[in-house]
């Protein structure tokens, strides 16, 4: 998840202090060392030295010092003994060749503590270059890299980062290039003009004019698949890998394929229904963890909260 470098740090510093007297408890009275001598890590190295909380050093094979922190001792992850030695990892995302490697040295869930990154997904709904966001939606950027033209994103939908939203080219005009409509392909001193021909032509060919896109709550959207303008994708659709999405798509169903055809529902239409009533999206994230033994089972979710 790209986001700028500022804001990852600030959310980064949040999530970090809020879980700093929880990783006190947890370490149980162990040396407490840092995996990742880092950007984050060095954040995290002073978040702990600002609350009066010793950090031992830094657990990195690739750094032999660090600047700024030229006393603070750097060791391998083979040097480390779980029984007197807590590791806390900084690096932004979970990385399960380090589990892997952390079990190999004996280290337990119980000997580390991981800041995920997960828990910095945006947790309030944003604005995005003019378009709504749900929280704890992730793939936006790279998906709107190309176009904007779409109304508005839910919340919790994961979207790969090779998907993309693609505006459509004038297919009445002469000549379907960029220069025809596009701002990036036409000299300053002439897009005024030019944009005045554009809203014409749109006006004279509604058909091509299929407006703003709209993608609903809890929808995947997988590899290299495109969603054209002006198209609705409904509550907690599953859009397949490699897929082009040209028309609407109805909520709970998976579609594929080139143009992308409905291949079958998640759920029976009962269990569809109620779980639109429910909306668990609108839920605070408290009350989700609260509750989330019951997602994992969809008719004994629906039973329980409808």
């Amino acid at each position: 998840m790209k986001r700028n470098m500022i804001q990852n740090d600030i959310d980064y510093e949040k999530i970090a202090k809020k879980k700093i007297l929880v990783i006190q408890e947890l370490s149980r009275g162990r040396k407490i060392w840092i995996y990742g001598a880092g950007h984050f890590g060095i954040i995290l190295y002073r978040i702990f030295d600002g609350c009066g909380i010793m950090v031992t050093g830094f657990v990195d094979s690739s750094v032999s010092s660090i600047e700024g922190m030229k006393n603070v001792p750097v060791k391998k992850l083979s040097d480390m003994d779980p029984s007197r030695d807590y590791l806390v990892v900084s690096i932004s995302w979970i990385d399960y060749f380090l589990m892997r490697d952390l079990d190999a040295v004996g280290y337990s869930h119980e000997d580390y503590y991981y800041l995920l990154a997960g828990e910095m997904f945006h947790t309030e709904d944003i604005i995005y270059h003019g378009i709504q966001i749900g929280r704890y939606t992730y793939g936006y950027e790279q998906f709107l890299q190309e176009a904007v033209c779409i109304a508005s994103i839910g919340r919790y939908c994961s979207i790969n980062s090779t998907a993309r939203l693609h505006v459509n080219h004038l297919v009445e005009a002469c000549s379907t290039h960029l220069i025809m409509f596009n701002a990036n392909a036409v000299p300053w001193e002439h897009q005024k003009e030019r944009n005045c021909y554009v809203a014409q032509y749109k006006r004279e060919h509604p058909k091509e004019n299929r407006g703003l896109a709209t993608i609903g709550n809890d929808v995947w959207i997988g590899a290299n698949t495109v969603v054209l303008q002006g198209v609705t994708i409904g509550n907690g659709a599953i859009i397949g890998a490699n897929s082009l999405v040209n028309h609407d798509v109805e909520p709970y169903s998976i579609v594929a394929g080139s143009p992308a055809s409905q291949i079958r529902y998640r759920f029976t239409k009962e269990i569809r229904t109620k779980m639109e009533q429910i909306g668990w999206w609108n839920w605070e994230h408290e009350y989700i963890e609260e509750n989330i033994a019951w997602f994992y089972e969809p008719e004994k979710f629906v039973k329980h909260f409808c």
